[in-house]
């Protein structure tokens, strides 16, 4: 559990990280994110069927827009779907909690008076772990 917690804080922040020279890592987030998750999922005794569509779908998903220019509707239609593939296991809580804090945060890192205390990384990192703690809390369930 706290390797999918752990590796969704890190990687979800180290995808929208570009390095000069190298250009961005989106891949760490939408390919292998992903794949550290659903290795967890196998191991937990998840069907492979099953786990290669909540990799495949979670890869889809985390390509969607949800950036400065996209209106805060779509942002929270896509900020629902980052737990949908975990749907393919089960229900918790902690699946309904994302798209409401992360919209929430995303309004206080891109507002003037407070985009200080909330930096763009401290979103992206919060996307990342809430997201892997909704995962962890199922795998723990199974």
């Amino acid at each position: 559990m706290i390797a999918v917690i752990g590796s969704g804080a890190l990687l979800f922040p180290a995808g929208g990280t570009h390095i000069d020279g190298i250009g961005g890592q989106k891949w760490m987030r939408r390919e292998l994110l992903p794949i550290i998750w659903g290795v967890a999922l196998l191991l937990s005794g998840i069907v492979l069927w099953k786990v290669v569509l909540f990799v495949v779908l979670q890869d889809i998903i985390f390509r969607l827009p949800y950036g400065e220019r996209t209106p805060y509707w779509l942002k929270f239609i896509v900020l629902c779907c980052y737990t949908a593939p975990q749907f393919l296991i089960g229900i918790t809580f902690w699946q309904f909690l994302p798209p409401i804090l992360l919209l929430i945060l995303f309004a206080l890192s891109n507002n003037p008076s407070t985009a200080k205390d909330v930096p763009w990384k401290a979103w992206e990192a919060s996307a990342g772990f809430l997201v892997g703690v909704s995962l962890a809390v199922l795998i723990s369930k199974l």
